[in-house]
């Protein structure tokens, strides 16, 4: 009978040993499935996925088979992949990246050896696009590709991709070619743009050299002018082949006049604006700076192109502020300088009627459209803030749900943009921030759910804020994915070591039940033996 549970106990054993290794075997397949996904045609990569919020294979995308990040609506997270590999000295990383996060907060990040490479971060709407990254020294290299999501907020699909990822042999350049002649007016420094011969070329480092450093001087191809004269800016590739480009420096150009683009203004005690403007001319004129002063003095200051108001006054007052070119030329603009008291509310708002399913666009910008002191989301829970805006109202039916959407209609421009509903009572049924901080058709539909008896009057959008702030209410989307999220992972875990606990678990069990029986063995042979 001993022999027999010995040999049940070894067989148990082998199949818990056996179950541990098919979880392996099950989750396996999923990591070659996203390695050739990740990977270009071919490619041999190997990839080291998220453990908390793993990245998983979409076929969905326009015919591609690619890699998607596994943190939609989690907040304060990150999906990632990572790749270990050894490259050569003017090898190339690529990789193709499509993103459609919360713009500005939810990013795109590539890290190399631990360093962010910011010039490859990305947020808002991307459509796909291949991005490389110059190794500049041979050795091994980890990478990795980030999907990193701030506190609150979920925008757009809140989704990063990932597709044909693969490091290209350095190339060398065997032609060269620079602009023969360049004129460089001081104050205005020029950019040498290289043309390297094979275009797939990656040693495409340069050193750049002046003949004369008195006449212009070159960085990275930039050519600053410092005194009238003629010199040879000379390039040069690693392999020693070397192009040459001939700068004339003129005699410098005297501004002959200066321009604001606004002749008066308003702005709040302690809020600032940046949509003054000094405008000098001729635009190569050897130096197009101003000075800034202000009569009475103090009332506002000007510092990196922010006009700011004195803070905490009471009283209302005007000033004058004046630019000042090198050459003694200058314009000015009449600013009036409110106290809060001062400054129109939203019930002194002009609000232009419209209808329901039209479009209207607002003139929303500093000097141009009314500014007005609002609650920022809730006129009983949040402070106080000043903008400029546009105003509208509109009837609505009780218990219709309608899309208010805001968005920039030239698909260029980028506004830092609210859009708020307001019901009869004043209440807030909508406030939301960065709605149209995004291009055409990037629209961010806003809901307001009419479930009580009363009609919507009071519709406004307000932008290009005097004063910075982030607004602090925010509509997320529903969170079930992210707790199917969370349960798959965790799915995951209890296959992959259930079988070592039960394993440890009957053995400690075996084990003591084995000790046991030794033990009253050996008292019960001492007592026999008394």
């Amino acid at each position: 009978m001993k022999h027999l549970n010995k040999s049940l106990s070894l067989l148990l054993a082998v199949f818990m040993a056996l179950m541990c290794f098919a979880a392996f075997a099950e989750i396996r397949p999923l990591d070659d499935e996203l390695d050739a996904a990740l990977n270009v045609e071919g490619g041999t990569l190997t990839f080291v996925n998220d453990i908390v919020n793993p990245m998983t294979v979409d076929d969905t995308q326009e015919g591609r088979v690619c890699a998607k990040s596994g943190n939609y609506n989690i907040n304060n997270s990150t999906s990632k992949v990572s790749v270990t590999f050894t490259a050569e000295a003017g090898s190339m990383f690529c990789y193709d990246v499509k993103t459609s996060t919360e713009p500005t907060y939810d990013k795109f990040i590539l890290a190399v050896n631990g360093n962010i490479v910011s010039s490859h971060t990305l947020s808002g709407i991307n459509d796909w696009a291949t991005k490389t990254y110059a190794i500049e020294s041979s050795g091994e290299y980890t990478v990795e590709l980030r999907y990193t999501k701030d506190s609150s907020v979920n925008r757009n699909d809140d989704t990063v991709w990932i597709d044909n990822i693969h490091v290209v042999q350095p190339t060398p350049v065997t032609g060269l070619e620079i602009p023969e002649s360049l004129t460089v007016s001081i104050g205005h420094p020029e950019t040498i743009v290289p043309v390297f011969t094979p275009e797939d070329a990656t040693m495409t480092d340069l050193s750049w050299a002046s003949s004369d450093e008195e006449v212009a001087t070159v960085s990275d191809g930039v050519v600053t002018a410092v005194a009238p004269g003629e010199c040879d800016i000379t390039a040069t590739t690693v392999n020693n082949i070397e192009a040459v480009c001939h700068v004339t420096v003129p005699n410098p150009i005297e501004p002959t006049g200066i321009t604001l683009n606004f002749s008066e203004g308003t702005l709040p005690t302690g809020f600032y604006t940046t949509n003054i403007i000094a405008t000098v001319s001729p635009a190569d004129a050897y130096d197009t700076g101003v000075t800034w002063s202000c009569e009475p003095e103090g009332l506002v200051t000007v510092s990196g192109g922010r006009v700011t108001a004195a803070s905490g006054l009471t009283e209302s007052a005007d000033c004058v502020l004046t630019a000042t070119t090198v050459n003694g030329l200058s314009a000015s603009i009449t600013l009036h300088v409110l106290c809060l008291d001062d400054v129109p509310g939203i019930d002194d708002m002009e609000y232009t009627p419209i209808l329901v399913d039209t479009e209207y666009t607002g003139t929303i910008i500093w000097g141009e459209s009314q500014q007005i002191r609002f609650p920022r989301a809730n006129p009983t829970t949040s402070y106080w803030s000043t903008t400029n805006c546009a105003a509208f109202s509109v009837e609505l039916t009780e218990g219709v749900t309608y899309d208010f959407l805001s968005y920039a209609p030239d698909g260029v421009t980028r506004y830092d943009t609210y859009l708020n509903v307001i019901a009869p009572d004043g209440s807030y049924l909508v406030a939301n921030d960065d709605g149209a901080g995004l291009g055409y058709g990037q629209q961010l539909n806003v809901v307001a759910q009419l479930l009580f008896d009363f009609l919507l009057h009071k519709l406004y959008k307000l932008g290009s804020r005097a004063g910075v702030n982030k607004s602090n209410f925010h509509i997320d989307p529903p969170c079930g994915y992210a707790a199917h999220k969370v349960f798959d992972s965790s799915l995951r875990l209890i296959t992959l070591f259930l079988p070592q606990l039960c394993l440890f678990v009957y053995l400690s069990h075996y084990l003591g039940r084995n000790k046991s029986r030794k033990i009253g063995a050996v008292r019960r042979h001492f007592a026999h033996n008394g």
